[in-house]
């Protein structure tokens, strides 16, 4: 690619949608101090503030920094829960502080938004609930997400964006699992082990 990444492309076309989102943002918000306000349109530029957060997070490059998984899921989890008006979701994250380099963790918060994305998009009827897991032992780094919502099979057109799915977890050297129950789904991503030292870690939030 001209000896461009592909990953720096992907992180400055995201900055500049996230960007592009911001200018939209400012001139509803114009807007709205002159027409007075507006509950249609607060939600809208809330949803759109909140998918620029969302874009920005995944356009954090790699940049030898070391931090902590469970922050960056949490912070873009919550964001996909506002961009996604999905308030009624109950969206948990469940992990305990795990520093990891920062490009490993853009890998596996672009497959979380993946994922959850599609929780939120297919099964986000009231009392649905996905549940984010991340935690580290016996060699492995495992991902989880739980859809408890409307998700019944992984199969239907467009579903999951499995390909995108597998092929990020192939880059750390992983695998990726699916089960399916009467609760719902679950896809776990597991690779050999990306948490830093203790001793080598200064994590940066």
């Amino acid at each position: 690619m001209n000896g461009i990444g592909e990953g720096l492309l992907l992180r400055e076309h995201a900055h500049r949608v996230a960007n592009d989102m911001a200018v939209a943002s400012a001139a509803l918000r114009f807007a709205e101090c002159r027409t007075g306000s507006d509950p249609a349109l607060s939600s809208v530029i809330a949803r759109l503030e909140a998918t620029a957060r969302v874009q920005r997070l995944l356009c954090e490059g790699a940049s030898g920094r070391t931090v902590d998984l469970a922050d960056v899921l949490t912070r873009l989890c919550d964001a996909m829960r506002s961009a996604h008006a999905a308030q009624s979701v109950a969206l948990d994250v469940v992990a305990h502080p795990l520093p990891v380099a920062d490009g490993d963790a853009w890998i596996l918060s672009m497959c979380v938004h993946e994922l959850v994305g599609n929780a939120l998009r297919h099964g986000g009827a009231s009392g649905a609930r996905v549940r984010v897991e991340a935690f580290d032992g016996a060699g492995t780094t495992t991902v989880r997400v739980l859809d408890r919502g409307g998700m019944r099979e992984w199969s239907r057109p467009g579903g999951q964006g499995a390909a995108i799915v597998d092929q990020l977890a192939a880059r750390l050297g992983g695998r990726v699992r699916r089960s399916v129950d009467r609760g719902g789904g679950c896809v776990e991503i597991a690779v050999p082990t990306i948490a830093v030292a203790a001793a080598d870690a200064c994590v940066e939030v």
